[in-house]
């Protein structure tokens, strides 16, 4: 959860230093794959299974790292669809884009383009989810590996 607030903060960072307008249909079908990914590791998550562990503690071991991954899941998931929302508050009427926010902080005007920090985040969504499915692969080959060893005994 930590690495999802730690790159939010980055792509807003880089929001006022770069001002690459990024259509709205590009944000959008990002979105979308975020969603998808999010629907297909989510899906692996829940589907993994410790009923087969006799070992309590091993198993309880297993299942608070699955609901690691999950509470992880979701929270990335959260903050890119809270992210999204508010980046269609920018979105312009008549054209494929997004209004910039200027203001001024301390006698410094500031221009805030809010598009490039969603490109950012909703980059970073993806390779998060990836990853992560490869974590939830791990946490399989986990099990079976304990599996193994209490048929073993």
């Amino acid at each position: 959860m930590k690495k999802c607030i730690i790159v939010l903060c980055v792509s807003v960072v880089l929001g006022f230093l770069f001002h690459l307008n990024i259509p709205a249909s590009l944000i959008t079908t990002l979105f979308t794959v975020v969603g998808i990914m999010f629907s297909v590791g989510t899906s692996l998550v829940v589907t993994i299974s410790t009923q087969n562990i006799h070992n309590q503690q091993a198993k309880d071991l297993v299942q608070e790292t699955i609901n690691n991954l999950l509470k992880n899941y979701i929270f990335c998931f959260l903050l890119m669809t809270a992210i999204f929302v508010v980046a269609m508050f920018f979105k312009m009427d008549n054209y494929d884009g997004f209004q910039t926010c200027e203001f001024t902080l301390f006698n410094f005007d500031l221009r805030f383009n809010y598009s490039f920090s969603v490109l950012i985040y909703s980059g970073y969504s993806i390779v998060y989810f990836i990853f992560n499915m490869f974590e939830t692969r791990k946490q399989n080959f986990k099990i079976e590996k304990i599996i193994e060893k209490e048929m073993e005994e």
